[in-house]
C-alpha cells in the first residue's frame, strides 16, 4: 500500500574538518544534503549515517538528537514509519548555509 506523506525534518550538520566560518564550503554542505536525501528515501541507514559525526545535531519536529547513537535511533524509527517502496516522500526544499543544512 502506498502512502503519500510529507516528512519534515531539519538537519543541522556540523561537518568534520570545517574550521573558520570563512572557509566553509556551502557547495560541500549542499552535496552532503543531496547524499542524505538519496540515502534517506532508499532507507539506507549506513549511507545516512555517513553524513553525521559525533558532534552532529539533528533537529526534527519530534525532537533534537545529538551524537551518532541518538541520530541513528531516530533514523531506525523513521525508516519503520516510512518504509522504502511503501511511502512517497517529496523534497520541498533543500538549503545549505555555511555548515548548516535544512531539508523540508
Amino acid at each position: 500500500m502506498k502512502h503519500s506523506c510529507l516528512f519534515i525534518f531539519m538537519v543541522l550538520l556540523i561537518l568534520s574538518g570545517c574550521s573558520p566560518a570563512s572557509s566553509i564550503d556551502e557547495n560541500l554542505t549542499q552535496s552532503v544534503l543531496d547524499h542524505h536525501w538519496e540515502t534517506f528515501i532508499n532507507n539506507y541507514l549506513e549511507g545516512v549515517m555517513e553524513d553525521y559525526t559525533e558532534e552532529s545535531i539533528l533537529i526534527t519536529p519530534n525532537g533534537t538528537y545529538m551524537g551518532l547513537e541518538e541520530i541513528r535511533q531516530n533514523f531506525v524509527n523513521a525508516f519503520k514509519a516510512f518504509p522504502a517502496g511503501q511511502a512517497t516522500l517529496t523534497l520541498k526544499e533543500s538549503l545549505a548555509v555555511k555548515d548548516i543544512g535544512y531539508i523540508l
